[in-house]
């Protein structure tokens, strides 16, 4: 009888199925934001993928402009994986305007793209 039943739970959680949560993560296979980027883009220097994951991140615009709000999503990313201790989150602030203002200046007076994307580079040189 034990069996039976078990025979029968097992029937039916057969042919329910599994739940729409996990078939979403089953069809959906997780791509880092790296190859996410040259997959879009194949035929991009690799000096401009930094730019397409920094876009990704919203740390850069696609546009080559860091906004306020991505100078604290950068503050935050460094400050939730403790690179910089939380007692010096408003230096570290105060660091990566120094260094988005840096990179707007330089940007601007850029015109190719790889060049641009090159001071993406730079920018993060700047941070780190």
């Amino acid at each position: 009888m034990k069996y039976l039943l078990l025979f029968v739970v097992l029937c039916v959680l057969f042919w329910v199925g599994p739940t729409d949560s996990q078939k979403a993560k089953a069809s959906k296979p997780s791509v880092n934001p790296s190859q996410k980027c040259r997959k879009i883009t194949p035929n991009e220097f690799e000096t401009c993928i930094t730019h397409c994951e920094y876009t990704y991140f919203n740390l850069v615009k696609k546009n080559f402009t860091i906004p306020a709000h991505y100078i604290v999503n950068m503050r935050e990313i460094l400050l939730h994986y403790q690179v910089v201790e939380s007692n010096n989150a408003e230096k570290l602030e105060k660091h990566i305007n120094k260094c988005a203002k840096r990179f707007t200046n330089s940007v601007t007076k850029e015109k190719d793209r790889n060049k641009k994307c090159r001071k993406v580079i730079d920018y993060q040189k700047c941070i780190t």
